[in-house]
């Protein structure tokens, strides 16, 4: 049975007695241990030692960095990093989820060495046995803290503290698996669903076909165009609404909105509605893509700025859906017009 495989990074000296202690507890999960001085790396012959040990955290799936004052061996391969710091950004780069432990003295000089970084003045930190290399340590602490992802960094004073952190770590990675299949199975039965109901829904149309072109064969074909126009351009004002978050285009009066001709693109025409404006040449990707709310379209370079919504990335596929079903809707009467946005108008 594969189990998982954990991988310790850290200076050997000073931090043995850690080391070997965490062997103990992440035996007792159920997971195996990963460390360069007991034997559970291959050296391979052609390689540095340095290369194997960076080789091998391709085959774990955790890494527990625990930094504490010394420096460690220089990595062979940068001379500006030790082999615990080349370790930690080959984890990264693989994505393994990383834990992090400081010694809380190490952490305490840190507070000390972040608030003096501009004082040229040498200061001794008692945590750091050669004071020439706490630079560097105090840098590798920011460089995990300052990670985007992946960054959650504690203190420690004995061994016992990062088994009661992992403990509550590891408890916390496996519940988020099994939420993370229970989501997966809700998911997996709503897409079913849905492909259930569109199945039917086909049915029902062509029943619904089937029907009007017994009743009366020579209005069959006319009003199942008029049926099929009408879903469009329902879906159309749905996808707006979708975009804006809730009916705040159909908050003014359905006579406010009658009076906006139809002579022009849907976008200039939906921004004649109450509540949008067209910014012109405003990149969407640059500076201005804080302004709120945004729908983009391709053709023009305009934007539509709601007064709320998510940002659409601009589309030529969608700008020419939604150019099509507003054909639609100037294909109706004025009455039929009037109707669709009375049905609209209502809560969604």
């Amino acid at each position: 049975m594969a189990i998982p495989r954990v991988f310790i990074s850290s200076t050997c000296y000073d931090l043995s007695e850690v080391r070997d202690t965490l062997v103990t507890f992440i035996n007792s999960f159920g997971f195996e241990a990963a460390l360069s001085e007991r034997g559970d790396i291959f050296y391979h012959p052609d390689l540095h030692t340095h290369e194997c040990c960076i080789r091998e955290i391709t085959n774990c799936h955790l890494l527990v960095l625990i930094i504490g004052g010394r420096f460690g061996g220089t990595y062979n391969a940068d001379t500006n990093k030790s082999i615990v710091n080349a370790e930690y950004e080959a984890a990264r780069q693989l994505n393994i989820p990383v834990f992090t432990f400081v010694k809380k003295n190490v952490l305490n000089d840190h507070a000390v060495y972040e608030r003096n970084k501009s004082n040229k003045a040498d200061i001794v930190y008692p945590s750091i046995e050669k004071n020439e290399y706490a630079k560097h340590i105090f840098e590798f602490i920011n460089q995990v803290r300052r990670s985007p992802v992946n960054n959650g960094l504690f203190d420690f004073q004995f061994s016992r503290d990062i088994e009661e952190l992992l403990k509550k770590q590891w408890a916390g990675m496996f519940y988020e698996l099994l939420a993370d299949r229970a989501s997966k199975a809700k998911l997996e039965s709503a897409n079913q669903t849905l492909s259930q109901l569109n199945t039917m829904s086909k049915k029902i149309e062509e029943l619904v076909e089937n029907i009007y072109r017994r009743v009366d064969e020579t209005q069959a074909d006319t009003v199942i165009e008029a049926l099929d126009r009408k879903a469009e351009v329902l879906s159309f004002f749905r996808k707006i609404e979708n975009i804006v978050g809730h009916s705040i285009i159909f908050e003014v009066e359905i006579d406010e909105i009658m009076k906006i001709p139809l002579n022009q693109s849907w976008y200039d025409w939906l921004a004649k509605v109450p509540g949008f404006e067209i910014i012109k040449d405003v990149d969407i990707h640059g500076a201005n893509k804080t302004k709120a709310n945004m729908l983009a379209h391709l053709e023009s370079k305009r934007i539509i700025a709601p007064i709320s919504g998510d940002l659409l990335n601009e589309d030529k596929k969608e700008n020419e859906e939604c150019r099509r079903k507003f054909e639609s809707f100037k294909h109706f009467n004025e009455e039929e017009r009037r109707k669709i946005l009375e049905s609209i108008a209502l809560p969604f």
